[in-house]
């Protein structure tokens, strides 16, 4: 009997839809975002982006949901207006591999002052990094590689090895 009802409980509880995460807002801000079409870029457009605690940027269309980024491994820097087709204070996301709604691999922005885009960038590259255990995309900084190698250089040196 008792088994019977810890099967239905396993059976209930198995059928039940996953807990909804209830994530923040970490900044949020209207920008230009370059369009894409299926073979060639697209206009300026102005959309509402989102930045949540899940390290994932949405982007909208009014209240309409245009896309959405995880922006685990990606890459956010700035980038100059002639890549922009003339736009003022541009940025990039690159490197994007895990794209909802969007078939894009990078994100092109622009934002009404450096200082706006700075702080996007800055936000995002968090994220990014955030989002990794290793950082972003998966490497290891120069300083870090250089320590690694010298400390097993000195630990090869010490009387320990002899």
């Amino acid at each position: 009997m008792m088994h019977e009802i810890q099967d239905e409980v396993m059976e209930a509880e198995s059928s039940l839809p996953p807990p909804r995460r209830t994530s923040r807002i970490i900044k949020k801000g209207i920008l230009s975002k370059k369009g894409r079409s299926k073979f060639m870029s697209g206009p300026w457009a102005l959309r509402t982006l989102v930045l949540d605690s899940d390290n994932k940027l949405s982007y909208y269309d009014g209240k309409t949901l245009k896309g959405e980024v995880i922006l685990a491994g990606t890459m956010v820097n700035h980038v100059t207006q002639d890549v922009a087709d003339g736009k003022a204070f541009p940025f990039q996301i690159s490197n994007i591999s895990q794209v909802k709604t969007s078939q894009s691999t990078s994100l092109l922005l622009a934002a009404g002052s450096f200082q706006e885009a700075d702080d996007w960038v800055t936000c995002l590259s968090k994220a990014a990094v955030g989002s990794t255990s290793t950082g972003a995309a998966g490497y290891i900084t120069f300083e870090v590689f250089f320590g690694i190698v010298f400390f097993f250089y000195l630990l090869h040196k010490s009387a320990f090895f002899y």
